[in-house]
């Protein structure tokens, strides 16, 4: 099982049809059978990442922030 990490800006429009485009040919070159989608839950891009995955067959895991800042993770 292949494990891929999407991740990006946050500052990514969710109709940014570019953005999208470049996702779905970046996931076109693996098997969705045998692919899991590793993402950080965020705005922007994860979104859009969250959204053409789950419409490709992919099976996605997402991990969320607990929090913003260097305070929440020290």
């Amino acid at each position: 099982m292949k494990h891929i990490g999407m991740v990006g800006s946050s500052k990514a429009s969710l109709d940014n049809e570019v953005a999208r485009n470049v996702v779905r040919r970046e996931l076109q070159k693996f098997d969705p059978k045998d692919t899991v989608i590793v993402s950080g839950a965020g705005k922007g891009i994860d979104t859009i990442v969250a959204q053409e995955v789950t419409a490709m067959g992919f099976t996605i895991i997402e991990y969320a922030a607990k929090g913003y800042g260097w305070a929440v993770y020290k």
